[in-house]
């Protein structure tokens, strides 16, 4: 499942099939970003670092960095790190790779040939052409190990459809706290739908909105 989700996730992430997608989900948080450091000169924008944990193929990340911004990507997932090292670094041309995403997808398909076999053309913006100024990069590892030495390096951590990925959200908001310099900000976007919710095996903290937002204010 985890191999067929990663071409769905180029669709959204490096297709022009995805731009709507991208507009809902990481627009918001650009503007919001670009809102809170209007003060700041765009040439002067890479002295502030913005880390993204969750951040599937880097396209967030990337979007962030062509705003001028530092921008870093943590991200747990074996599948997704490949890919999104691939179309970082690799990719051959705009629009160069040809993929299918919903091939091997059966299930609730109105018309195979305009749906199942679609075709889409990734990248849609090809990778490149940054700032030298500009610190670019992606991290591999778990969120919570990977930067429990960094408190107060980061002037802002953005998430998307991530917070709910822990199995106690409370350790990811003391964690963010901690990451943040003075005055710095987080930018969440994204549901509720807690990941860990039918494990069995895993005791997993699940607030409602108003608990949630209650121990952000707390922090």
């Amino acid at each position: 499942d985890k191999i067929r989700c990663t071409p769905r996730q180029f669709v959204r992430d490096w297709s022009a099939d995805g731009e709507e997608e991208r507009k809902q989900c990481y627009k918001p948080i650009t503007d919001a970003l670009l809102s809170y450091y209007s003060h700041y000169p765009e040439d002067q924008r890479y002295h502030l670092r913005v880390l993204i944990p969750g951040a599937g193929l880097g396209r967030l990340v990337y979007d962030v960095a062509k705003l001028g911004f530092s921008a870093q990507g943590c991200e747990f997932s074996y599948q997704m790190l490949i890919a999104s090292n691939y179309i970082l670094n690799y990719a051959p041309g705009k629009e160069s790779l040809a993929i299918h995403p919903w091939v091997l997808s059966s299930s609730n398909v109105w018309d195979a040939q305009a749906q199942q076999l679609k075709q889409v053309l990734v990248p849609d913006d090809l990778p490149g052409g940054l700032s030298p100024n500009v610190d670019f990069s992606m991290v591999a590892g778990d969120f919570l190990e990977v930067y429990r030495q960094q408190q107060g390096e980061w002037n802002c951590v953005a998430t998307s459809f991530f917070v709910d990925t822990a199995s106690n959200i409370v350790q990811y908001v003391e964690h963010i706290q901690s990451l943040l310099v003075d005055g710095g900000i987080w930018i969440n976007l994204g549901p509720l739908l807690y990941h860990y919710t039918d494990a069995p095996d895993v005791d997993s903290t699940e607030l409602s909105y108003a608990e949630f937002r209650s121990v952000i204010l707390h922090y």
